[in-house]
């Protein structure tokens, strides 16, 4: 009997990071984290663009959080940083393609504790276009075929 299993190629991902924004505690671990993802990028550990810190809720994200999109060239070390790095931090790591539920729920990884709860409104089922980001680095999507 054949299976059936999907074989499309994910390029690009997002690692967001969630912190108690009513919590100095958790806010400032979450503030010194940045810094650090921000000098690893910097440094060269891993190629990655890293936004600003949001003090409370966007989008989706219920708590204070920030992101990072990492292109899948870049994604072994940045998951190692991650897991190595985040301290009691949560972090959702969820790839980027047409089908955001999808990738925010199914296709979900979770470090630390048990998943959070986000405001699935914000989110499309389906895009009409990939979401690719930061296509001057030709990585991920915007990817140059080597010869």
């Amino acid at each position: 009997m054949a299976s059936s299993f999907d074989t499309d190629e994910i390029k690009e991902f997002h690692f967001h990071t969630y912190f108690l924004h009513t919590n100095k505690d958790s806010t400032s671990e979450a503030e010194v984290f940045h810094s650090k993802v921000r000098a690893a990028i910097e440094s060269g550990v891993f190629v990655a663009r890293c936004g600003t810190i949001n003090y409370g809720p966007r989008g989706p994200h219920m708590i204070g959080n920030f992101y990072c999109w990492v292109p899948v060239e870049s994604f072994q070390k940045a998951y190692n940083f991650y897991l190595l790095n985040r301290g009691n931090l949560i972090v959702l790591v969820h790839p980027l393609t047409k089908l955001e539920v999808k990738d925010h729920t199914e296709r979900a990884v979770w470090m630390g504790s048990t998943p959070l709860p986000l405001d699935m409104v914000w989110l499309k089922a389906e895009l009409m276009e990939t979401p690719f980001e930061y296509p001057e680095l030709q990585l991920g999507y915007s990817s140059v075929p080597k010869q």
